[in-house]
């Protein structure tokens, strides 16, 4: 969707503080701005001997000037003909939807269009201070290119969207985008692609497509298609510079048709959308032994030895309830009372975990948080898949629960995973999914999740 499109659907306008003086200068003003110039030099600087050439430079210059600006106003009520319709059928158009209609056809100038009719004036007034009248033709030459090139093209440009929608109505004709490829791990290497088939690009004039891509990954695309286009398939391509975690829509781009001198340019569409999903890599998690403790609490960090002979014991005399394979028979023996051990580290007999993955972030530093704090949710993420990993190869049960878009990317929800070993795939789809969010917080997940068990929270 184009900027004015956006517009027509907000219903905002421009400030007429803005447009009116926009419109009065690009109507009239660049057309009377080279004799206003040109009178104003002759009045400073001493003309007296071309005087006599003025009458006929101002003559060739009218008649060169005129035809250009009639069609420039002719293009503008037919540009904005269709829009200003639109706007009399709803009961919206005044003064300033007028005026707002007319700047946003009229603004098809360039900044090489401007420069080079600043330059074509400078000229003016070196002609007439110089009094060089090789200076004046090249005067005359740089504004009739500029008039007629901007005059062409408001003609034109009336048609070029009607052109450019009927071509993509052809058979095997379009724009395609797309990423490849379009999962791809963090880091990894991705390149954005667009086909062109068939598309109607008029001659003299280029197809241009820009498009500011999402702020994580960087940069913006910017490709260009000649008329070449019209019958065959053209391929651009574009590495994309960087590939964070996440899931990204790319697009709608915008669509320009430029003319070949760059003076120029005219919006005919915005659309060729791409889906990228980037997903994250899973960090290498080490679970170190607890320190020693007299705590008998089982404890989810742990996990049993194999071997209860390498651990290190204490001993206390047996009293009822203690376990009876657990007595040391020589020691009690020797001591003359039972005496049993005890393995100094604590044991683990609950083998479920449950891992919260915090992505809460308060309302009021969401929008900070969304664009400073992505690399910090980056690390979270992979730290938990790899917890969920370690523990999970260790023969633990594990779930992991977070708050994250659903599959479909339309609302935030909890979503609850039983991570098993071979679904790295799943849990790393789930992880990219995860982002700063202001609904969900760690107690409503665990009222979600209930509270039995025991809990690890991963969290910034």
């Amino acid at each position: 969707m184009s900027s004015a499109a956006r517009r027509v659907r907000s219903g905002s306008t421009r400030s007429l503080l803005v447009t009116m003086p926009g419109v009065a200068f690009q109507l009239i003003g660049t057309f009377v701005l080279p004799f206003a110039v040109g009178t104003l030099a002759a009045a400073v600087f001493e003309v007296s001997e071309v005087v006599e050439t003025l009458p006929a430079l101002a003559t060739f210059t009218l008649l060169l000037l005129l035809p250009v600006s009639l069609a420039q106003i002719l293009g503008t009520v037919l540009k904005s003909w269709r829009e200003l319709r639109f706007h009399v059928q709803r009961r919206t158009l005044g003064i300033g939807r007028l005026f707002d209609v007319l700047y946003t056809h009229l603004g098809v100038i360039t900044s090489r269009g401007w420069s080079l009719l600043f330059v074509s004036l400078v000229f003016v007034v070196l002609s007439l201070a110089g009094k060089w009248a090789s200076l004046g033709m090249m005067a005359v030459l740089g504004l009739f290119l500029f008039y007629a090139v901007v005059g062409w093209t408001l003609l034109t440009s009336t048609f070029f969207v009607r052109t450019f929608e009927r071509g993509l109505g052809r058979a095997h004709a379009g724009i395609e985008r797309q990423v490849q490829p379009a999962v791809c791990l963090a880091g990894a290497e991705a390149e954005e692609v667009f086909l062109f088939r068939r598309v109607p690009v008029p001659w003299g004039y280029r197809l241009l497509v820009e498009d500011t891509l999402p702020l994580r990954l960087g940069g913006e695309s910017r490709y260009v298609v000649t008329s070449a286009a019209r019958d065959a398939e053209i391929e651009r391509r574009g590495r994309i510079r960087r590939t964070p975690r996440g899931i990204y829509r790319l697009g709608p781009a915008r669509l320009w048709y430029q003319d070949v001198l760059g003076i120029t340019k005219v919006s005919v569409a915005s659309l060729a959308t791409a889906d990228m999903k980037v997903l994250p890599r899973i960090r290498p998690v080490e679970i170190l032994e607890p320190p020693r403790t007299e705590h008998q609490t089982p404890d989810v960090r742990t996990r049993p030895h194999r071997f209860p002979t390498e651990d290190h014991f204490r001993f206390k005399e047996y009293v009822a309830g203690d376990d009876t394979r657990r007595i040391h028979w020589k020691l009690s023996m020797r001591t003359g009372a039972m005496t049993v051990r005890h393995p100094e580290n604590r044991e683990i007999t609950k083998r479920d975990v449950l891992l919260l993955l915090d992505s809460y972030v308060p309302r009021y530093a969401a929008d900070a948080a969304s664009i400073a704090a992505e690399g910090l949710l980056d690390q979270v993420v992979e730290t938990a898949l790899g917890l969920a990993r370690t523990l999970v190869d260790r023969g633990d049960r594990v779930r992991l629960v977070t708050a994250a878009l659903t599959p479909n990317l339309e609302r935030i929800a909890i979503e609850e995973m039983l991570v098993t070993k071979g679904g790295a795939t799943r849990w790393q789809d789930l992880g990219a999914r995860v982002q700063w969010q202001s609904e969900i917080d760690v107690p409503g997940l665990i009222a979600e999740v209930g509270e039995e068990g025991h809990a690890i929270v991963i969290t910034a």
